[in-house]
C-alpha cells in the first residue's frame, strides 16, 4: 500500500523501509512556517526514535540550530527522501544504512514539493550532497555552499523560497567537528540563515558573540569599494517576475513586494525585520559633496539607529526610506528585462444614501449608509453592488420599482449595507488587483473604511494579505497592504498642463470622452434611488464605465507605471515629482560608484531666485501667429553648460560674467573668484583677466551669464548632464520604436507601450530641472538652480530681441545691449513665456511685401 498519495510508492524501492516523516514546532498551524530544513534521509537512529536527524551527526546539526537561535524560528525538519534504506551487515550482523537509490530519490520528489506548497516556507535550507543534486545546483557542494538559489519548481498562488545550500553534518563531523574550517563553513551558514529570517535576533547574536569573544566577527561598519545591495532572492532577478509595488507597513521594518509573473499571477513577498544601511564622513555637511565614491565613505548597517545632529559628520542615504532602498537595488540588480506584464486595475465609486439630508455627507462620520458600489477590471464586465432600496428607505417617495436590466452591468441587490460591503471587499481581496482607483479616492476609502468600523467589518479583509491602515485624521494616509489605492482625479491633473474650469467627473468625462457622460436625472440622488432603481444602478455603474474610459483614453496610469519603474521607486513615491527624481538620482549614482549626500538642513531657505521671464503681451486681436519653441529648455541648459554639483568650478561677477561672454576683452584689472563654490566655507580669491582665461582654458570650462562657471565636457560630464542625456536618448529610441507600430494592424498594444514610454521619459527630463530648483532636494545649490533659470531668461531675451531685429532691419550681428529696456516695444514681437517667442508673421509678410494685405485676409 502506497504511504503518500502524492507519490508513487508502490513503485519505490524503498516501499518496505521505516519512514520518517518530520518534525515541527507548528504542529497546531503548518501556514506560521518560515524555514523548512531538508537533509538527505533518515538513519537507525532517527527511525528508532522517530524524528530526523537525531544521529551524530544529528547531534552536530542540533547543536548550531539551536546556537543560531533557528529553534526559535517556526521551522519544520525533513528529508528529501523520506523512507530509510537500512540493511544488516553480513559479518557483523549491525544495521547500517546507506544512501538511498536514484529510483527512491526520484519517487519521493512529490513529497517534499507538496509539502513546500503546504508550508509557504521564507527559506529552505538544505544540507548535502543529495539535496543539492535534487535542487538542480550544479558544481561542487565546498564551492557553492553558503548561496543562495532559485526555487525552479512549480508553485501556486505564493513567492518562491529562497534556497540556501550547506553542507551535510555528517561532512562535518568527518572534517574534525565544529571546531575546523568545516565547522565553522557549517556555522556562518546557519548565521546567514537566520539573518534572512530574522535579522533582530541575528544582530543580538553577533553582539553576543562579540562580548564573549568566542568568535571572531567583523562588525557592520567598515569601508567598501562598491556600494552595498540588499541582497535579494534569486528569482526576483530573472525575466519571469515584474515588480509591482514595495510597501512598508506602519511603525515596523516590515515590507511587502508584490509580483506579477509573465503569466499574470499575484504573487507576494515579505521582508520582516529589515536591517537599514547608509554611509557618512567626518566632515561638516555644508562643506561635503553632493556626490562621494563610496570608498571615501564609512558604511553602516544595524538596525534601530539614533540618528543624531553632528555638524561635524555627514551622513549618506540616511534619509532614503527603506522600502526605496529595496527598489533602488532590486532594479539594480536585475540580470534581464521585466516582462511587460499589464497592470490589473479596479476602477470603483460608491454611492452614498443621504437620507434626504441636503449637506455633503461627512466620511469621518459615516453616518449615512453606502447604497451601492460599482467596480471593475480592467476590460472585465462593471459589478454594481447596491441595496435594496425597501431596506433603507423610510419616505412616502419610495416607488417600488425592482426591475433590473442586467445586460449592461452584472447587478447583485443585496438585502443589508453590511452584506454588500463584506461582499465587496471579500471580492478585492480575492482579485487581487495591483491598484484601485476613484474620482477623489480619498472620500470614498475613507467612508468604507469609517462605515465598515460603525457596522463591525473587519476592514483588514479588504487586504489580500489581511492589513489595512487608514488615518481618518490625516489626508491620504492610507495602506492596504497588496495592492496601491491611486486617485484619478490627481493623476489627470498631473498630467494635464491646462487648468479646467470644472475637474467634477461629469465635466472631464464631457471634455476628453465626447460621447461618454455621466447619466442625467432630474432632482437629487437619493430621489433617484427611491423612485426610479434602475435608473439609479444605470448611474452607479456609468461613473465607474466613466473612470474606465477616461483612463483608457488618456493612458495615465500605464504612464504613472512606466516613470514609478524608470525612477526605481514606490507608486506611494511616485505621487511626487521628488519622490520620483530622487530615486533616479540615486540609482544614477549608485550605478557609477556613487553615493548621494542627505538632503541640506543648513541652506538658507529664505533665498529665491528668478524664475522663467514671462513678457506682457501687446494687446489686441492678432493674426497669423507663429510660435518659437525650444525643444527642452531647461534640460538643454542642463546638458549644453554641463550644470552640476560636481563639475561647478568657479563662481564670479554676474556683470564680469556677462562682460566675459558678450565682450571678453572688458574685463576689470583684478576681480574676485571663488574656486571652490559648492563648499560654503571656500574664499574668494583675487584673479588677473589673464590667468582667469588661462584657469578657462585649461578647464575648458562654460562661464553662465550669472556667473557659475563649469568645467568643460571633454574633461568630464556633469551628473545631472549624464543623467538628462540618457533620458531623452531613450526617449528618441522608444519614439522611433513607436513609429515602427504607428497605425499597423494588430500592433496597437506594442504602439501604447513605446508611446507610453516615450511620454514618461519626457516628462522626467523636464522634472530634473523642477527638482533642482526645490529646496528640500538633497542635491539643491541655489548657485545651480540660478544658472538654469537665468541663462533660460538670456536665451529667451536673446532670441526675442534678435529676431525682432532681424525682421524689422534684417539685423544678422550679435547686439550684446540686447537686454537694454528690453521691456520696450518690439517690432513683430507680441508675447514670449519661458520657453516662447509668438511673432507676428503676418504683418511682416505685409510690411516686407512678400505679401498683400488683400491674400493675407
Amino acid at each position: 500500500m502506497s504511504k503518500s498519495k502524492f507519490s508513487d510508492c508502490d513503485n519505490c524501492p524503498l516501499l518496505q523501509q521505516q519512514m520518517v516523516f518530520g518534525e515541527t514546532n507548528c504542529e497546531d498551524d503548518l501556514k506560521k512556517v518560515e524555514l523548512l530544513v531538508l537533509a538527505e534521509a533518515p538513519a537507525s537512529d532517527e527511525v528508532e526514535q522517530g524524528r530526523p536527524l537525531v544521529g551524530p551527526a544529528g547531534k552536530i546539526f542540533r547543536e548550531v540550530f539551536e546556537q543560531n537561535k533557528l529553534n526559535e524560528v517556526p521551522y519544520f525538519i525533513t528529508n528529501v527522501v523520506l523512507c530509510s534504506n537500512l540493511y544488516k551487515d553480513k559479518k557483523t550482523g549491525n544495521i547500517k544504512t546507506d544512501n538511498p537509490p536514484d529510483k527512491a530519490i526520484e519517487s519521493c520528489k512529490p513529497n517534499w514539493q507538496k509539502l513546500v506548497e503546504m508550508l509557504e516556507p521564507s527559506l529552505i535550507l538544505i544540507m548535502g550532497d543529495i539535496p543539492k543534486k535534487v535542487f538542480e545546483i550544479p558544481g561542487l557542494i565546498t564551492k557553492e555552499r553558503g548561496k543562495l538559489f532559485e526555487y525552479k519548481f512549480p508553485l501556486k498562488q505564493f513567492i518562491p523560497p529562497e534556497v540556501l545550500l550547506t553542507i551535510h553534518p555528517s561532512y562535518v563531523r568527518r572534517g574534525g567537528g565544529l571546531k575546523s574550517d568545516r565547522g565553522k563553513e557549517f556555522k556562518d551558514d546557519f548565521k546567514k540563515a537566520l539573518s534572512i529570517l530574522n535579522p533582530v535576533e541575528y544582530e543580538k547574536l553577533i553582539k553576543e558573540e562579540e562580548k564573549s569573544d568566542t568568535t571572531i566577527f567583523q562588525r557592520q561598519t567598515l569601508n567598501l569599494k562598491s556600494p552595498y545591495f540588499f541582497e535579494l532572492p534569486t528569482w526576483m532577478k530573472n525575466e519571469k517576475h515584474s515588480l509591482i509595488d514595495i510597501q512598508k507597513l506602519p511603525s515596523s521594518n516590515t515590507l511587502i513586494f508584490s509580483f506579477r509573473d509573465k503569466n499574470g499571477e499575484k504573487k507576494f513577498h515579505t521582508i520582516k525585520n529589515s536591517e537599514y544601511y547608509f554611509y557618512q564622513k567626518e566632515e561638516k555637511h555644508v562643506d561635503s559633496n553632493y556626490l562621494e565614491r563610496v570608498e571615501n565613505l564609512e558604511f553602516i548597517k544595524g538596525n534601530n539607529f539614533n540618528f543624531e545632529k553632528n555638524p561635524n559628520i555627514t551622513k549618506y542615504e540616511s534619509d532614503v526610506n527603506l522600502e526605496i532602498k529595496y527598489s533602488i537595488d532590486y532594479y539594480l540588480q536585475r540580470t534581464e528585462e521585466e516582462p511587460n506584464v499589464p497592470l490589473k486595475v479596479q476602477f470603483f465609486d460608491i454611492e452614498v444614501y443621504n437620507e434626504g439630508n441636503k449637506a455633503f455627507p461627512n466620511p469621518k462620520d459615516a453616518k449615512r449608509p453606502i447604497n451601492a458600489i460599482s467596480f471593475k477590471y480592467n476590460e472585465d464586465e462593471i459589478n454594481v453592488y447596491v441595496v435594496n432600496p425597501e431596506k433603507l428607505v423610510t419616505t412616502e417617495n419610495f416607488i417600488k420599482n425592482l426591475d433590473v436590466n442586467t445586460d449592461k452591468w452584472k447587478v447583485t441587490v443585496f438585502d443589508s449595507e453590511k452584506k454588500m460591503i463584506e461582499s465587496y471587499i471579500k471580492n478585492t481581496a480575492e482579485n487581487k488587483p495591483d491598484i484601485i482607483t476613484a474620482w477623489n479616492i480619498w472620500f470614498d476609502l475613507l467612508f468604507i473604511y469609517c462605515r465598515s468600523k460603525r457596522l463591525g467589518i473587519d476592514i483588514n479583509k479588504w487586504s489580500p494579505l489581511n492589513f489595512v491602515h487608514v488615518n481618518p485624521h490625516k489626508y491620504g494616509d492610507i495602506l492596504i497592504a497588496g495592492f496601491y489605492a491611486l486617485d484619478m482625479l490627481q493623476l489627470y491633473k498631473d498630467f494635464t498642463a491646462s487648468v479646467k474650469p470644472s475637474y467634477k467627473l461629469g465635466a472631464i468625462a464631457k471634455e476628453e470622452l465626447k460621447d461618454e457622460t455621466k447619466i442625467e436625472f432630474e432632482g437629487s440622488l437619493d430621489e433617484l434611488y427611491e423612485t426610479d432603481f434602475p435608473k439609479f444602478i444605470d448611474y452607479s455603474g456609468q461613473d465607474t464605465n466613466l473612470l474606465y474610459e477616461i483612463n483608457k483614453a488618456m493612458g495615465h496610469i500605464d504612464l504613472r507605471n512606466e516613470m514609478r519603474k524608470i525612477c526605481c521607486t514606490t507608486w506611494q513615491k511616485a505621487e511626487s515629482t521628488m519622490g520620483l527624481i530622487d530615486p533616479l538620482v540615486i540609482a544614477n549614482a549608485k550605478k557609477r560608484n556613487l553615493i548621494c549626500k542627505d538632503a541640506s538642513k543648513f541652506e538658507d531657505l529664505d533665498s529665491k531666485f528668478k524664475g522663467a521671464y514671462v513678457r506682457n503681451p501687446k494687446r489686441g486681436l492678432h493674426g497669423w501667429l507663429i510660435d518659437l519653441d525650444f525643444a527642452s529648455l531647461y534640460p538643454s541648459i542642463i546638458i549644453s553648460c554641463n550644470i552640476g554639483p560636481d563639475t561647478y568650478i568657479g563662481k564670479i561677477d554676474e556683470d564680469i560674467a556677462f562682460n566675459f561672454i558678450y565682450y571678453n576683452k572688458t574685463l576689470p584689472d583684478e576681480f574676485e573668484i571663488n574656486k571652490n563654490p559648492i563648499r560654503e566655507s571656500s574664499k574668494k580669491e583675487k584673479i588677473k583677466p589673464d590667468d582667469f582665461k588661462k584657469w578657462i582654458e585649461e578647464n575648458q570650462a562654460i562661464v553662465t551669464c550669472v556667473g557659475s562657471i563649469y568645467k568643460g565636457h571633454n574633461l568630464k560630464l556633469s551628473f545631472f548632464n549624464i543623467i538628462l542625456s540618457e533620458l531623452l536618448d531613450r526617449r528618441k529610441n522608444y519614439k522611433d520604436e513607436m513609429k515602427v507600430y504607428e497605425g499597423q494592424e494588430g500592433q496597437e498594444e506594442l504602439y501604447k507601450v513605446f508611446y507610453c514610454r516615450q511620454w514618461a521619459y519626457k516628462i522626467l527630463a523636464n522634472s530634473i530641472y523642477g527638482v533642482l530648483g526645490n529646496r528640500a532636494f538633497r542635491m539643491f545649490k541655489l548657485d545651480l538652480a540660478e544658472a538654469v533659470t537665468y541663462t533660460g531668461r538670456e536665451v529667451t531675451k536673446f532670441l526675442g530681441h534678435h529676431v525682432s531685429r532681424f525682421m524689422d532691419e534684417n539685423y544678422v550681428e550679435i547686439d550684446p545691449k540686447f537686454k537694454e529696456n528690453y521691456e520696450d516695444d518690439k517690432p513683430y514681437l507680441v508675447y514670449q513665456d519661458t520657453d516662447s517667442v509668438f511673432l507676428q508673421i503676418g504683418d511682416y509678410l505685409v510690411d516686407k511685401e512678400k505679401i498683400s494685405l488683400e491674400n493675407l485676409y
